[in-house]
This record gives C-alpha cells, sequence and structure tokens, in this order.
C-alpha cells in the first residue's frame, strides 16, 4: 500500500507497524501539509457490526482532548477498508521501551491513569474499553511522555 493515496489526501509513505486488527502507516496528509499516522484496518471477518464499533470507538476517541491520549483527526474507508487518521506520535512501543528503573515506571503509570480518567470523565458511560488495550497501545514519546493509542 505505500505510495497509496486515500480519498485524494492521505498519501501512506512508510508502514509503522501490523498488528491484528491491521496496519499504521506513516502518512501525509496533502491539504493541510503535515504528516499523521493511518491505522488501514483488516476487512476479513469485520462485518457491518465491526464496522459500526470501529467508527463509535473513533468518535468517542475524537471527542478527547488530553496530552497523553493520540488525537483523532478522521476516518474514511478506500477500497472497502476502513481507516482513521490520529495524530503522528514519534517514539516506541512499550512492549520496545520497557522501563527498568520505578521512578520511569511510575511516570508511566500515572500518565495513563491520567489519559484513562480523562477519557472515563469525558465519555462517562461510554468509555472507551479496546479490545486491544494493552502495553502495545502505549507509546514512549519525546521528553518520556507517555501517550495513550
Amino acid at each position: 500500500m505505500i505510495g497509496t493515496t486515500l480519498q485524494n489526501r492521505y498519501r501512506l509513505d512508510a508502514e509503522l507497524g501490523r498488528g491484528g486488527m491491521g496496519a499504521v502507516y506513516r502518512t501525509h496528509d496533502t491539504l493541510l501539509d503535515r504528516d499523521v499516522a493511518v491505522k488501514v484496518l483488516n476487512t476479513s471477518g469485520l462485518g457491518t457490526e465491526g464496522r459500526t464499533r470501529l467508527l463509535c470507538e473513533a468518535q468517542a476517541a475524537a471527542k478527547l482532548n488530553h496530552p497523553n491520549i493520540v488525537t483523532v483527526h478522521d476516518v474514511g474507508e478506500a477500497g472497502g477498508a476502513p481507516f482513521i487518521v490520529m495524530e503522528l506520535v514519534e517514539g516506541a512501543s512499550l512492549r520496545c521501551h520497557q522501563p527498568k528503573a520505578i521512578e520511569e515506571i511510575l511516570s508511566i503509570a500515572r500518565q495513563v491513569c491520567a489519559a484513562l480518567d480523562q477519557a472515563n470523565y469525558r465519555l462517562g458511560h461510554m468509555s472507551l474499553c479496546h479490545s486491544e488495550n494493552s502495553y502495545r497501545r502505549v507509546a514512549i514519546c519525546q521528553g518520556s511522555e507517555t501517550c495513550v493509542l
């Protein structure tokens, strides 16, 4: 998919990662002239109910504004595959960057808790209980800032 442009706007430049739900690409938003991340979801076994759930999750996440939560910019579908456009976060996943010092572990835990607290506060009963909540969805960014993806 590298080199493909989605909706005449999002040019997929490099694959950043791949998992059970799909692949994430470093992407250039040609309209706003900025780099973003685009997650293109696998369509196998998704069905109508799965597409509806993903759209609801994206809409809920788009309502959040917190320094430890990745911003959702857009959603769409191209070639039958749904995709989510998000803030591009430079850093390593917690899976790759495993902290050793207790101070760093506590800092990461505080930031993840702050993100989840904000999601719970803003969304209430709609709170995001993502099906993939795990260390893979936490990134350690510049300056030891933690972002929940």
